[in-house]
Order: structure tokens, then C-alpha cells, then sequence
């Protein structure tokens, strides 16, 4: 395959995340290709992988409803459901652990503001939950999709190496790491509800 072609077919990735990687002592590190180029966050600003899947079942339903009529409330019902638990937990390397303190306060605030305009008729939903106690950010959405965008645009941040910039080796390197990675997404980690 010739340069161009490579450059072609690269150039057309709208967003492929590759190389997810848990270090002992820094973070999350990952690659982001798009049809910029190749970026790499280097782990300093995530704990765990902030993208999810997770179901919505009937309690977690009503709780919505809940929330949606304006009702109070309060912390421990609402991490009495499995699926909240589970979006105030941070899943690192080795082991999880619910956050606490100030984290906590604003990781269900903000599950409560999102709630109210999460489509509760579907069958599950997505979430962007960055956790970290420097920066908590959480983010419902309906789509696949619009979870892609949103991290996407999170992703805003890194500085991209241009593809033309590359040499041929390097472009090599990286069209292989992009048809392992089927040339798009956005991996997450899907979590089942037991109530």
C-alpha cells in the first residue's frame, strides 16, 4: 500500500482508541487516532477508564421517576440502587472502592442532575464518569454514539501529531494499530444490575 493510501485511510478514522494501559504508579495512559493524527495521554489524568455501559432496571427506573417529580432523595437510598453504587465506584488496576467525602457529594449531585434528563425508557444507557477527587466529571447519554462525541471532545485537550508529519514506518506502525482496533471506537465497560 502506498503512502497516500495509508494517509487516505487514516485520515478517515473519526475517533480509535488504542492501547489502554494501567500503570502502577501514573494512571491511565491510552492513544487516541483520529483523522488528525495520533495523540497519547500519558496517564496523568485518569484512574480508571471513564467510559460505561450499564442497564437500567426497574428500580433504577423508578428512582428516576423519582427524581424526574422533583422528589428528595437522599445519598444512602440512592446507593442503595446497584447501578448508582456502581457510577460513584472507582474501578482501578487491582481493586475498586467507592469514592467518599467531597468526591461523593458532587458524584450524586451530579447523578441527579443527569437523571433528569436521562431517556428512562430504554433498556440501558451510557456514561462518561471521570471521578478523580482533583476533577469529577459524569455524564449520561442514550447513545453509543453521543457517548463517542463527548469523549471525543474531552479528548480536546491532547496535542495530536499530524499523519503527514509522520514518516513511512510510523504510518505503518499506526494503520496496523488502527485495523487491530477495527478503525473506530470508543471501548466501555459494560456493568450488570442486580436490583
Amino acid at each position: 500500500m502506498s503512502r497516500e493510501e495509508i494517509l487516505e485511510k487514516l485520515s478517515n478514522i473519526n475517533i480509535c482508541v488504542a492501547n489502554i494501559t494501567y500503570t502502577y504508579d501514573i494512571g491511565l495512559m491510552f492513544d487516541v487516532l483520529s483523522s488528525v493524527g495520533i495523540a497519547s495521554e500519558q496517564g496523568y489524568n485518569f484512574s480508571q477508564w471513564p467510559c460505561f455501559k450499564f442497564p437500567i432496571t426497574n428500580d433504577f427506573r423508578n428512582l428516576i421517576h423519582r427524581i424526574k417529580d422533583g422528589k428528595e432523595i437522599d445519598d444512602n437510598e440512592l446507593l442503595s440502587n446497584s447501578v448508582f453504587k456502581e457510577i460513584c465506584t472507582v474501578h482501578g488496576h487491582n481493586d475498586s472502592f467507592m469514592v467518599c467525602d467531597t468526591t461523593l457529594t458532587k458524584c450524586t449531585r451530579l447523578i441527579q442532575e443527569e437523571a433528569k434528563v436521562l431517556d428512562d425508557t430504554l433498556n440501558s444507557f451510557y456514561a462518561y464518569v471521570s471521578i478523580e477527587n482533583w476533577s469529577v466529571n459524569l455524564k449520561f447519554f442514550s447513545t453509543y454514539k453521543d457517548l463517542v462525541n463527548y469523549f471525543k471532545d474531552e479528548c480536546g485537550y491532547l496535542s495530536f501529531i499530524p499523519w503527514a508529519e509522520m514518516n513511512d514506518d510510523e504510518l505503518e506502525g499506526w494503520y496496523q494499530v488502527a485495523e487491530e482496533n477495527d478503525w473506530d471506537g470508543v471501548p466501555y465497560m459494560e456493568i450488570s444490575g442486580n436490583n
